[in-house]
């Protein structure tokens, strides 16, 4: 366009008309106005380029409507757009638009998962963590993975991924359109197992008989498992992995394995819940199904013959890669952070230095620390007021970070090591933090060593209306409460205690701080009073305890008035001068 243009100006320039132009250039007679626009365009502004638009006014997506849309995304995630739009009277795609390019969001779809509660997830993370090693030492030749799995004669139909392509629904056959099921239909249980060197014949459960003790050791163990090391390891050693079904994790059969196979996965080192991490169950039976059962059987017979079949015609190659995708899977389990002690530690011994904490101190690591422990806590809030589900994680990084500062701030539990354990019963996970005595019981200290601290006076003041934010939050929480928060909470109260004992200055900050956090809390929060004046009445003496009172009743009756106002000179209203207070 530009071109055009420059070459329309030239011969106009040069003497030539409209219509010369016209003829020179060659346009089609469509175009023979834009010759002429152009001339007098040139001839008003001097130039060739465009005017500058105003643009048709948003009148939908305006910015009231992006807050208004935020807002209820932000209440409810889960909202429809459609019903919004139905709403707010504009159009679904209006929503859609402001959802995708202003707000930068888009729609997921929701997932079935098992639920699995907070033990079980730290007995999946512990027990994950010692295959890996395990794995690191034997290597993944040594292993063999087995599981059983229910096929039924029925076809095998994934509504995910099974499509079929034509012009039009009516012009597929019926019998290529519906996948056609029966109730009960007749099925057989099979077992086996694969290593990344080979595989076991598939063993046929008769029909009517359960998997018991006696039936798994008879049946599997006894005929099979035994000849392994000779024929597919060759002699060598190898790893047994059974899943936690009751046959398997009986003592007898525990005890058969460990006289006749004592290198094998016991029962208290396979993590619960987890077909996600045995290769033939997120792997290798859907493999199996999809090929045995591509089309329906009459009889068992006829599905035992496929699937000996198809399972003969398997790859290897694909069970050496289903195989070696269990370590990735191990690392990719939520480890809540239990490797996080052992880092906790080393930074605690390195920062032990006194010119380590000096350093940090000027660096502003303390403030840092009680910001990100803050900005924890909003998240956690946010999940508190939006979900009915716990962030495990999000209480461990509030924990440890809570921890952290509270060693920082403490240089005589750092150095001494003032540690009493807890007598508490400990989880697995627990266990493995048995080692990291800065994490775990009751620290101790004088508080006069650490009163007289100068990096502790430093950032006292700074710290204090963070800490006593972060208290009031964790104690406010319900549902995402858990032992964690809890831990974090205590750690978080023995800090707020060691900040506000000092002088009668320093606890007067304090009330006023409290003053302050009372005025603004909302109408519907009744947790927030009731903590602060438990505080003040913890922390403070008796004649605090009075101007605490005092302070309550002043602020109650006077909370449209700023609270920086409130002074010493205030109170004498009630009859009690500066000297007594």
């Amino acid at each position: 366009m530009e071109q055009e243009r420059s070459k329309i100006i030239e011969l106009f320039q040069a003497g030539k008309n409209p219509s010369e132009i016209f003829n020179l250039l060659k346009f089609p007679n469509s175009r023979r106005k834009f010759i002429t626009r152009t001339i007098e365009r040139y001839e008003v502004t001097g130039g060739i380029t465009d005017k500058p638009r105003s643009g048709r006014p948003r009148s939908v997506t305006t910015q009231r409507l992006k807050k208004v849309v935020r807002q209820r995304i932000r209440r409810n995630p889960r909202r429809s757009m459609s019903k919004m739009a139905k709403e707010l009277r504009v159009s679904r795609r209006s929503i859609g638009r402001v959802v995708k390019n202003d707000l930068h969001m888009r729609s997921f779809k929701r997932k079935r998962v098992h639920h699995i509660t907070t033990l079980v997830k730290e007995k999946r993370a512990s027990r994950s963590k010692g295959l890996l090693k395990r794995h690191a030492i034997q290597g993944l030749n040594s292993f063999l993975f087995s599981d059983e799995k229910l096929f039924t004669i029925e076809e095998a139909t994934n509504p995910q991924n099974d499509r079929i392509i034509s012009s039009s629904i009516s012009s597929i056959p019926e019998e290529l359109r519906y996948v056609s099921r029966i109730q009960k239909p007749l099925s057989v249980m099979v077992w086996a197992g694969i290593s990344s060197i080979g595989r076991t014949p598939l063993i046929f459960v008769p029909a009517g008989v359960k998997i018991d003790t006696r039936t798994y050791r008879e049946l599997i163990l006894e005929p099979v498992i035994q000849d392994l090391s000779k024929t597919m390891f060759s002699g060598k050693p190898f790893v047994f992995q059974q899943d936690g079904a009751p046959a398997h994790t009986s003592n007898a059969t525990q005890a058969w394995l460990r006289s006749n196979n004592p290198d094998f996965i016991q029962k208290e080192e396979w993590p619960p819940y987890s077909p996600d991490l045995n290769p033939m169950d997120y792997s290798i039976c859907s493999i199996l199904e999809t090929r045995a059962c591509l089309k329906s059987h009459t009889n068992i017979d006829s599905l035992k013959k496929s699937l000996c079949r198809e399972w003969e015609r398997i790859p290897q190659e694909i069970l050496r890669a289903a195989v070696e995708a269990f370590p990735k899977r191990l690392k990719a389990v939520p480890h809540l952070g239990e490797c996080a002690h052992e880092y906790l530690d080393l930074i605690l011994n390195i920062f032990a230095d006194e010119h380590w904490r000096s350093y940090l101190s000027s660096r502003g690591t303390f403030l840092i620390l009680g910001n990100l422990i803050f900005s924890e806590v909003n998240k956690i809030t946010f999940l508190e007021d939006t979900t009915i589900t716990v962030d495990v994680s999000l209480g461990y990084t509030i924990n440890m970070l809570s921890t952290l500062l509270y060693q920082l701030m403490c240089p005589k539990s750092l150095i001494n090591g003032l540690v009493t354990p807890n007598n508490e019963e400990n989880s697995d996970f627990d266990k493995q933090s048995s080692n990291c005595p800065n994490i775990k019981g009751n620290i101790s200290l004088e508080p006069s060593e650490t009163l007289c601290d100068p990096i502790f006076l430093q950032h006292k003041s700074a710290l204090l209306p963070i800490v006593f934010d972060v208290y009031l939050s964790l104690k406010r929480l319900v549902v995402q409460r858990t032992k964690r928060i809890e831990d974090a909470q205590q750690r978080t109260f023995d800090l707020l205690e060691l900040l506000t004992s000092g002088t009668l200055e320093e606890r007067r900050e304090f009330i006023v701080i409290c003053i302050e956090k009372l005025s603004h809390v909302a109408s519907t929060d009744i947790t927030s009073p009731v903590v602060i004046f438990e505080g003040l009445c913890r922390f403070a003496s008796i004649v605090i305890i009075s101007l605490c009172s005092l302070c309550f009743t002043y602020a109650i009756s006077n909370l449209n008035m700023p609270v920086h106002t409130i002074s010493f000179k205030e109170f004498e209203i009630f009859d009690i001068s500066s000297s007594q207070i």
